[in-house]
Formats: structure tokens, C-alpha cells, sequence
């Protein structure tokens, strides 16, 4: 009976934290939408600045020799057309944890701000925001996505506090966004995006049916397009 409670409460509680990053996430868009014009574009100057927010933040990270690669979105959009997709006011990209654990924080921050760059963390979400130290964060963000290697499974994890009370089964826990480590490894193949040279994971489309399990196969847009 007691094995029987347990099993329950986990399972509840799994449910009630994926609730909640749902909810989290729908408020997010619904910030970023709150930009786009009739068309479903973001306007010129915060789509100018987003580029060379991701530029100097792409040569900060190869500076630091970090891992680096184009995720979520912004993947999308380099993989269907090309370019951002118009509506984007923050890039994706994802950056791996036992890299950056090698670093102290007030190192990063200094790094960055060298370079006239803002970088945040949000432990809950596991996530750094970049942004222009002159523009601000509402000009566009670049959005770096920690993952971490599970290494008993050999997949890729997203961390944050809120996802450590998670069950690490990656099916019984969506929210971890697992993918295989092998889509990641280095050397990773490369796009041009505004003539800028990005690194890409493997095999093109085969993340994103791990990171959107239930809508990879279709054309989505942000709710108010």
C-alpha cells in the first residue's frame, strides 16, 4: 500500500510540474506575440537587433570554446526556410552544463559585459539570457538552453531546479526534453544564417521529433498568427 501512495504522489506531482511549465510557457509567448504586428512579424529594429545579439553571442562562445549549436525555434526556422522565422524576438541555443561548470559565474558575466552583452541565469528553467547591454532585453534575447548528458541513458537533458524533482524515467517526464547524446556529437555539422557560420546538431530534423514529440510534422505559429 505504501509503495502503491508513493507511486501516486510521484505521478501527481510530475503531472502538476508539467502543468506548470506549460502555463510558464504560454505566458512567455504571449509577452513575445504582444510585438508582432498584423502579419505576425516582429518589427524591423528588434529583428536587426536579435541578429547581432546572436552574432556576438556566437563569437563569445567560441572564445570560450564552448559547445554551441542552434536549437528549438531557431532550428526551425534554419531547417523550413532558412532564416529566423519572422515572428522571433528571442534565438535558441543550446549549450552543454559540464562546459560551463568549468567556469565561475562572475567570469561569464565579465566576459560577456567585455563584449557589450547582458547574460542572466534562471536556475528554476535552467536557461541564460543574452542581450545587448545598450538595447536591453526586450530587443531581443538570445536564450541559451543548458542540457546535461545522462550518461546510464547516453541522453541529453535539460537541467534546472525545477526539472531535479522530476522522475529521470525521460518518458514518464516530457519536460526533460531528452534527445540522444549521439545527435550532439562533435564535429558538428554547420548552416550559414545572415552570413554567420552556426553550428547544428545531426541528422537535421531528427531532434526536434525529441523536443516536439506531438507537433514535429506540422507548421506551427505563435496562437495570435
Amino acid at each position: 500500500m505504501r509503495l502503491v501512495t508513493k507511486r501516486v504522489i510521484l505521478y501527481v506531482t510530475s503531472a502538476l510540474l508539467a502543468l506548470f511549465f506549460v502555463l510558464s510557457l504560454r505566458s512567455s509567448r504571449k509577452r513575445s506575440e504582444k510585438q508582432l504586428d498584423a502579419d505576425c512579424n516582429a518589427p524591423i529594429e528588434v529583428r536587426n537587433n536579435l541578429k547581432a545579439v546572436m552574432g556576438d553571442a556566437d563569437r563569445v562562445l567560441k572564445q570560450l570554446r564552448l559547445t554551441h549549436f542552434l536549437c528549438y525555434g531557431t532550428l526551425w526556422g534554419v531547417l523550413k526556410t532558412g532564416r529566423l522565422l519572422p515572428w522571433e524576438t528571442n534565438v535558441e541555443m543550446c549549450v552543454l552544463n559540464d562546459e560551463l561548470s568549468a567556469f565561475e559565474e562572475a567570469s561569464l558575466i565579465r566576459t560577456f559585459r567585455r563584449n557589450g552583452l547582458s547574460i542572466e541565469y534562471d536556475s528554476q528553467d535552467g536557461v541564460y539570457d543574452v542581450f545587448s547591454m545598450g538595447s536591453g532585453r526586450d530587443k531581443g534575447t538570445v536564450r541559451l538552453v543548458v542540457f546535461e548528458r545522462d550518461v546510464n541513458q547516453d541522453m541529453m537533458k535539460r537541467v534546472g531546479w525545477a526539472r531535479r524533482v522530476l522522475p529521470p524515467d525521460c518518458d514518464l517526464s516530457p519536460s526533460l526534453h531528452c534527445f540522444p547524446f549521439r545527435l550532439i556529437e562533435v564535429p558538428l555539422p554547420t548552416t550559414v544564417l545572415d552570413n554567420v557560420l552556426y553550428e547544428v546538431p545531426r541528422e537535421a530534423i531528427e531532434i526536434q521529433k525529441y523536443l516536439y514529440p506531438d507537433t514535429w510534422w506540422k507548421n506551427v505559429k505563435p496562437l495570435e498568427c
